[in-house]
């Protein structure tokens, strides 16, 4: 499989400047039609992501068919591949006095339909002053295979309280035969990600090691399985508020008890991640 991971910096509240902006970063790249099966952008990578209340939220809040699904379709039939991508989702209440629910979701559009959504499972702090939990995890067959959707918190135990080897998302899609994982992130950068960070170019062209190997650690019931799983994950960069994101944005197969890097961005760096995984998946059979 032809992965693109997206990784780029959104401002807060400029939804408008964050979807040119991620035009042109992958226009730079010159992509052919056919020349990637599946891309992947972070979590609500338009919007922006430290709102601190559902009133804050409430405007860039979007329906199944608002501006970040026509952004996919137009991508997903230029490329003829699959697009993930995070925003906040409004859902009309079925009570008519009710307000709408509002959800931290993907939108997985192929290139002639929407294939499906998956809102967040497991919130975060941030999340929890607006957003409603998705109902359960959930995996989606497409022609790319069966895909299983995640965003960010999702890796962890559940509200940083559940036992660490619940596993909670790599077992629910190991029982459930998904065979790769997709997550759209706004992952944090944590204190151990800054160490010997001098500002520098170099370092921040470096993914946070700490990031990968605690992602691939969560993973551990899937790397012990005998059958490959590629995990795919498009983080975001730059800073909102006090809030810095770490990047790192990254593909790895798993299984075998082995993890295989196959590619990372560094902490700082826009762009998109380009990976083949077919060698990767063929060496493990």
């Amino acid at each position: 499989m032809r992965l693109a991971c997206l990784q780029l910096s959104p401002e807060l509240g400029q939804p408008t400047r964050n979807r040119s902006h991620a035009d042109a970063l992958l226009a730079e790249l010159e992509l052919k039609k056919g020349s990637v099966d599946l891309l992947i952008l972070p979590e609500m990578c338009f919007s922006g992501y430290t709102f601190a209340s559902r009133e804050a939220v409430l405007p860039f809040a979007e329906k199944d068919d608002g501006e970040t699904v026509q952004w996919a379709k137009r991508w997903a039939k230029a490329l003829d591949a699959t697009v993930q991508v995070g925003f906040p989702r409004l859902v009309p209440s079925e009570a008519a006095d009710s307000p709408p629910i509002l959800y931290n979701s993907v939108a997985i559009v192929g290139p002639t339909s929407v294939l499906n959504f998956y809102d967040k499972h497991f919130l975060f702090e941030t999340d929890q002053a607006w957003a409603s939990p998705g109902s359960s995890f959930r995996n989606i067959p497409t022609s790319l295979g069966v895909l299983g959707p995640g965003i960010c918190m999702d890796l962890n135990p559940f509200e940083f309280e559940a036992p660490f080897d619940a596993y909670e998302y790599a077992n629910w899609h190991l029982k459930h035969g998904t065979q790769t994982l997709t997550l759209s992130m706004a992952w944090i950068l944590g204190e151990e990600g800054g160490e010997g960070d001098d500002g520098g170019e170099m370092w921040g062209e470096m993914p946070v090691q700490s990031s990968l190997r605690y992602w691939a650690m969560r993973m551990h019931p899937v790397v012990e399985a005998d059958d490959p799983v590629i995990f795919a994950c498009a983080n975001r960069v730059g800073q909102e508020k006090e809030t810095t994101f770490c990047g790192s944005s990254c593909v790895m197969v798993l299984g075998g008890k082995q993890i295989t890097l196959l590619g990372a961005l560094g902490r700082r760096e826009e762009g998109v991640l380009l990976v083949d995984t077919e060698d990767a998946i063929a060496a493990l059979h």
